[in-house]
């Protein structure tokens, strides 16, 4: 991910990342207006940590998914060594 480049406003920035996603979702076929955008301000994940969360339960109450896909790097290290991942 780049940096947003001095020239736009942080308004802008926004719609131009919203774009990119928008464009993402439709590359790889999912239906249309499954993206959500929850206009946080940059830098604050840790403020918002309790409504993040509470919205990511909210959205998968919604849509009930089969399968939940997450990351995390936890035993990353370990896991390459092993050769489990690449």
């Amino acid at each position: 991910m780049r940096a947003r480049p001095n020239t736009l406003s942080i308004e802008a920035f926004v719609k131009v990342r919203e774009e990119e996603a928008r464009r993402a979702e439709r590359f790889w076929g999912s239906q249309p207006r499954t993206l959500r955008f929850y206009a946080l301000k940059d830098g604050r994940l840790a403020d918002n940590r309790r409504l993040l969360r509470d919205r990511l339960v909210d959205l998968l109450e919604t849509i009930n998914p089969d399968l939940y896909k997450t990351a995390s790097n936890v035993g990353f290290a370990q896991q390459l060594r092993e050769g489990r991942c690449r």
